[in-house]
């Protein structure tokens, strides 16, 4: 009887799927608005969702143009005998990036490219219309506010 208890528990403990950090950390609105806030200290597993599209953050150039990486606070674009040339970010340059990476998928407008230019402020819609849900990790380095609710 005790071996019956043991191997119920046991399989039911192992059917619980670990916790999602983002679920305590989501909003969904028509219209959203991010801000990158500085000071910028990223953590390593600071992350962004986007409609389930994750973007991690990173100090290399390489994988922030070729991945679904946004810059932490510095970004090293070149590195020869461990001496690195690297540029310090700014709510403007990682939203810009932001903004060009959500428009490459096809399915987001940004409604405010002057604006995210000169503040760093990205407002964005899905083409269709329907809500976007933005999760982030504990703590995540930007303000993320609903614009529009539908």
């Amino acid at each position: 009887m005790k071996n019956i208890i043991m191997l119920l528990i046991f399989i039911s403990l192992s059917q619980c799927k670990p916790l999602d950090e983002r679920n305590n950390n989501c909003i969904r609105g028509g219209i959203i608005s991010i801000l990158y806030q500085s000071p910028f200290e990223f953590k390593d597993n600071d992350t962004l969702y986007i409609d389930d599209i994750k973007f991690a953050h990173s100090y290399v150039a390489d994988s922030i143009q070729n991945g679904k990486f946004l810059p932490k606070e510095k970004l090293v674009f070149f590195e020869v005998q461990e001496k690195q040339a690297h540029t310090k970010s700014n709510s403007i340059s990682i939203g810009r990036i932001l903004a060009k990476k959500l428009m490459h998928t096809g399915d987001y407008k940004i409604l405010n490219s002057p604006e995210l230019l000169t503040t760093g402020v990205l407002k964005l819609q899905k083409k269709n219309k329907s809500l976007i849900e933005v999760c982030t990790t504990p703590n995540y380095a930007a303000s993320i506010e609903i614009l529009i609710e539908e």
